[in-house]
């Protein structure tokens, strides 16, 4: 999911989608990634795509112990 900025293994409920039609695939060089932390516990992973660097994806992850991670939050950033 972040690497294509897709959701995997949702059926597109249009009726061109269920006709096998499906829409230009992007490739990964469309999204540019970066990551840090905020803080001890807390790891952000930005997406933005190259023909919109005004709108962003922010990812937050929170840690869990010492090695695990859980999605704890989703930042959209919109160009106005």
């Amino acid at each position: 999911m972040v690497a294509d900025a897709r959701t995997p293994g949702i059926p597109d409920p249009r009726p061109e989608g269920r006709l096998g039609r499906r829409p230009p695939e992007r490739g990964t060089d469309d999204i540019h990634q970066a990551w840090g932390y905020r803080n001890l516990d807390l790891f952000a992973v930005t997406l933005t795509r190259k023909d919109r660097p005004d709108s962003q994806l922010v990812l937050l992850m929170d840690r869990r112990g010492l090695f695990e991670w859980k999605l704890s939050g989703v930042e959209i950033n919109r160009a106005a």
